[in-house]
């Protein structure tokens, strides 16, 4: 009597070869099986039991999803004060603090290792940004050409004069 030979290209398939007399070839049990033996439709989850063990788990889950939701939010926060700190250190070199995002700075560059803003890159990054775009640098304070003094510009011939106020007493 020789032993029933098994080939399998899908695994969800087994197919027999050469089966021995009188015997019954079980498929194996698949992952998209449960331990009862039924088998889950494709794309489907397999069914819960409404024992402790998964009761306990999906709680379980559910602590994991709330506690990496609070771990984007807050690393979201840390972001912002990063780059707000980097602005400020920035301060009046550039037109607008924000500049030096559009400018194409990465945060993660102005980082030092353990995670605050490094002022010594941020000036580097600065300088980087002011040599490709000079006219980004604020320009100091303008100061008017007639500084107040002397006559103004107006109509000529226009208007009273002091003869005719004083001219009338």
């Amino acid at each position: 009597m020789t032993a029933p030979t098994t080939t399998s290209t899908n695994p969800k398939e087994t197919t027999v070869t050469n089966p021995a007399p009188n015997t019954t070839v079980e498929p194996a049990q698949t992952a998209e099986t449960d331990p009862k033996g039924t088998h889950a439709p494709e794309g489907t989850d397999p069914p819960v039991e409404t024992g402790e063990g998964n009761r306990e788990a999906a709680a379980y889950r559910r602590k994991l999803r709330d506690a990496e939701a609070e771990r984007d939010r807050l690393a979201s926060a840390v972001t912002t004060y990063q780059r707000r700190d980097a602005e400020a250190l920035v301060g009046s070199r550039l037109l607008s603090p924000a500049d030096l995002w559009v400018a194409g700075a990465k945060l993660e560059d102005l980082l030092a290792d353990d995670g605050t803003v490094d002022p010594a890159k941020v000036d580097a990054a600065v300088d980087t940004v002011l040599e490709a775009r000079p006219h980004w640098k604020p320009q100091g304070p303008r100061v008017p050409r007639d500084m107040g003094q002397g006559q103004r510009g107006g109509t000529v011939g226009g208007g009273t004069s002091w003869a005719d106020v004083i001219g009338g007493r």
